[in-house]
């Protein structure tokens, strides 16, 4: 059926049972508008347009500007996938020229995506490919080489930024991402470990001297260590994350005497005051 309406330009279709127009009518008009952009040259085929507007998911589907039949050919679906929680729409930002990859990104976030995913390179123009997009808005997940200098370089430019719930420094980006309260993290209810000093994967307690001293601790805190190295308040917890779903708990055997001495001295300890703080993990009798 065709509905038209007639005015001072003549008839206008507004639908039609089928469309008069033919694929290789909507490539040329599609490449005009690439070419004004400066997406594609004039010496580009009409038919790259499929190419250039096609997005790849993180998952490796790639998705056409349009369902045309022919993008369903062979296309089998097993249902939609259960998932809790808000959906996060990423997009993969590759490392390259800043600027083009700029361009992109905030099309991508105009469009609909809800997060970035930054694949860095050393020295990346962060001011430059992040121009424009809203940080407090939009998670970032860094992928980098030196993800301890891609953070900081990070934390730099967002300055006082209130960073969106879900940014990611350096955790693996294809994992989802966690929002967890005190109290989960204190449960250990996320992907990782929380080996602790005096706990069988690190049993000097002193080594929460360590924590007190880079972290200014008591200050910012009010938690204080005993003598014996006791947190007070004593339902207070400590340790360091490991946020790799992988990583995994272990425990520290049985010392050698000379094991022991060793770490006596990278300590700067006598041997009697290494044997007093790891007397539980002693393979051998002091006295003897």
């Amino acid at each position: 059926m065709v509905r038209t309406m007639t005015g001072p330009e003549g008839a206008l279709e507004l639908a039609h049972a089928e469309d008069a127009w033919t694929r290789a009518d909507w490539e040329k008009a599609t490449a005009a508008v690439l070419r004004k952009s400066r997406r594609m040259s004039e010496e580009d085929a009409d038919s790259l347009v499929w190419d250039k507007l096609t997005r790849r998911t993180l998952d490796g589907l790639d998705i056409t500007p349009l369902g045309t039949p022919s993008s369903l050919e062979g296309l089998a679906t097993a249902g939609r996938p259960a998932r809790a929680g808000d959906w996060d729409v990423r997009s993969l930002v590759e490392a390259g020229p800043e600027k083009q990859l700029n361009e992109a990104a905030l099309v991508d976030l105009d469009g609909g995506v809800t997060s970035l995913w930054l694949q860095l390179d050393a020295g990346a123009d962060l001011a430059t490919l992040l121009e424009g997009v809203l940080l407090d808005l939009a998670p970032v997940a860094l992928d980098a080489a030196d993800p301890l200098a891609a953070a900081q370089a990070f934390l730099e430019h967002a300055g006082d930024t209130d960073l969106a719930t879900g940014t990611n420094l350096g955790a693996p980006a294809t994992a989802d991402d966690e929002t967890l309260s005190n109290d989960d993290l204190i449960a250990e209810r996320y992907a990782g470990i929380r080996p602790a000093p005096g706990y069988p994967a690190c049993p000097d307690h002193t080594e929460k001297l360590t924590l007190w001293n880079l972290m200014d601790v008591e200050a910012s805190t009010g938690i204080s260590l005993t003598e014996s190295m006791a947190m007070w308040p004593g339902a207070s917890v400590s340790g360091v994350y490991y946020s790799h779903p992988d990583s995994q708990y272990f425990v520290v055997g049985r010392l050698g005497r000379d094991q022991v001495a060793a770490y006596a001295e990278r300590k700067g300890w006598s041997l009697q005051e290494a044997e007093k703080w790891l007397s539980p993990n002693l393979g051998y009798d002091p006295d003897d």
